[in-house]
């Protein structure tokens, strides 16, 4: 959904927030594709009469322990976490700008201004 999201709005960057709430979760899945008919395809049937025949492949990704609350340099982060955030970015085809590490406004990772 993401990936279509980007291609059909014509966005040229991701701002994630919320990297914290991640923190301690054993195993993270992103979804990938879907299954539909037998067939796999990496976007849903555009008649949503079709979406109840669709499941969901996932692609998982090992969690962290380390505390990402309040980081706010990319190499501070863990690497399991820069490996799943690289991860998304690669999926969607769609660089990241910004990562928010905690709900301060302070606590943000900018790796190019989302606004230049």
């Amino acid at each position: 959904a993401l990936r279509r999201a980007v291609r059909i709005n014509s966005i040229d960057s991701l701002c994630l927030t919320k990297l914290d709430v991640l923190d301690g979760i054993e195993e993270l899945k992103i979804g990938v594709g879907y299954r539909y008919r037998g067939q796999e395809t990496d976007h849903a049937p555009l008649d949503v009469g079709g979406w109840s025949e669709c499941e969901p492949i996932y692609r998982s990704f090992p969690g962290w322990s380390e505390r990402t609350a309040g980081v706010r340099r990319y190499e501070d982060l863990p690497q399991a976490a820069r490996n799943y955030l690289e991860a998304i970015s690669e999926l969607v085809e769609c660089p990241l700008s910004l990562i928010s590490t905690s709900p301060d406004r302070d606590d943000n990772i900018v790796l190019r201004d989302p606004f230049a």
